[in-house]
């Protein structure tokens, strides 16, 4: 069984202290909205040494210290040395393009863009960060959140990386990013929150809105990219654990405009789970985890070979 706790996490009771010491919470005002976010560094943190910055967002209805304990980003950044931040939703759920009536932050079209935007200028004034390393990713509406930063201001981030949840359709008609980026998704066949085969997305039985099929968004920023479809490796990962019954295989782009690149990993078998981690919902209402892989390890390898 892979775990990312082989390597980082075995001793987080002891680095739990650390981890407090490096993080802090912020309080702004975005268009007359309190809006609140987390910032993590690590102990070898010095103020304006160009390190990068990984923004993490979290699923509907949780908040930013729910993706901090889903993700275990925060041992990795310890290890590695770069800043997360955690920003939180409006009401907990991000306006994602979606378009759902049935989620305040959409029904009331708050900022979500600007907002990030915002907080992404803060951090850079207090800690020096490198305006051409900021890297988003995100679980669920966080990840469709993500798309819709590539979508509308694909110049202000180096790479996305989407986890379990396509393109919500109504933000589809809306897109025309104005530059290319580097993008890494990891998506389950058989999440039954976010359909693979796109169509309603649905927690529970709780109608939230619409999405398009893995097939059609990765379609759409292949063709974005101006990338070569027909160049892609396909790389079968290995199936560490058996008990999961889940396999995966990653699909590579690297042939794009401007040297980007497409990394897409489809889960066999997968549900609507971070791979690597604790799920945060019951498994009947989300499927099945994978533990061949850490989601986060495989994200930060990523975005670290973009830099």
């Amino acid at each position: 069984m892979y775990y990312i706790n082989n390597i980082l996490l075995l001793s987080i009771f002891f680095f739990s202290l650390q981890t407090f010491a490096g993080l802090k919470k912020y309080t702004t005002i975005h268009l007359e909205l309190e809006r609140t976010y987390h910032v993590f560094t690590s102990s070898k943190f010095k103020k304006n040494s160009n390190l990068p910055l990984v923004i993490l967002l979290h699923p509907g209805g949780t908040d930013a210290k729910t993706m901090m304990n889903y993700t275990g980003m925060n041992e990795l950044a310890e290890k590695e040395n770069f800043v997360c931040t955690y920003p939180d939703a409006f009401k907990k759920y991000w306006n994602d393009g979606r378009d759902f009536d049935g989620i305040i932050s959409q029904l009331m079209q708050i900022d979500d863009v600007g907002y990030i935007l915002q907080m992404i200028d803060e951090i850079k004034k207090e800690y020096g960060i490198d305006h051409k390393k900021i890297f988003v990713t995100g679980a669920a509406s966080g990840a469709m959140m993500c798309y819709r930063l590539a979508c509308e201001v694909p110049e202000k981030i180096k790479a996305i990386a989407p986890v379990i949840a396509t393109m919500p359709e109504n933000l589809l008609y809306k897109c025309n990013p104005k530059s290319s980026i580097s993008i890494l998704t990891i998506l389950g066949i058989q999440d039954p929150v976010v359909p693979f085969k796109g169509g309603d997305v649905k927690l529970d039985g709780k109608m939230l809105g619409r999405c398009i099929s893995a097939e059609a968004t990765i379609n759409f920023w292949l063709t974005a990219n101006n990338c070569i479809k027909d160049s892609v490796a396909t790389i079968k990962i290995e199936d560490t654990d058996k008990i999961d019954g889940i396999t995966v295989t990653k699909y590579v782009y690297n042939h794009c405009q401007n040297s980007k690149t497409i990394h897409y990993y489809i889960m066999k078998g997968g549900g609507h789970a971070w791979p690597g981690s604790k799920p945060y919902l019951p498994q009947k209402s989300i499927g099945f985890t994978c533990y061949d892989f850490h989601a986060s390890l495989e994200i930060w390898n990523f975005f670290k070979s973009l830099h």
